[in-house]
């Protein structure tokens, strides 16, 4: 068995031993933790294929390399999304899911830009 296999049977057990902690929870705490169980879906789904061996030996060093790395994950989806909501809108256009209008014609609404996360009135 690779170091990759190896890592992707610890992330099972890591997500295992992370939902089992979740048990109890309010709805309310699991609301504000939505986005820290996400990044542990994604990485639990993700990180052992995008690892190289390499990277897998020296994250099998640790017990919990799904906690060891959530953290770092969500500092990084927290960041502005901004150009991916841009490609995304993009995208759609380019798909015609949006109903077309001549250039010089009004939408009908304005919708004012929303704050940021932490600018908020």
């Amino acid at each position: 068995m690779n170091q990759k296999d190896l890592l992707q049977i610890r992330l099972d057990q890591n997500y295992r031993d992370y939902v089992a902690s979740l048990q109890g929870k309010t709805a309310d705490e699991l609301v504000a933790l939505a986005p820290e169980i996400v990044a542990a879906q994604q990485l639990r789904d993700e990180l052992a294929c995008a690892c190289s061996e390499e990277d897998a030996a020296d994250l099998l060093q640790f017990d919990d390399p799904l906690g060891l790395v959530r953290g770092f994950w969500l500092d990084e989806q927290d960041k502005t999304h901004g150009e991916k909501i841009g490609n995304m809108i993009w995208h759609l256009q380019q798909r015609g899911k949006f109903i077309t209008r001549k250039p010089d014609e009004p939408s009908g609404r304005h919708t004012p830009p929303r704050p940021r996360r932490g600018q908020e009135r």
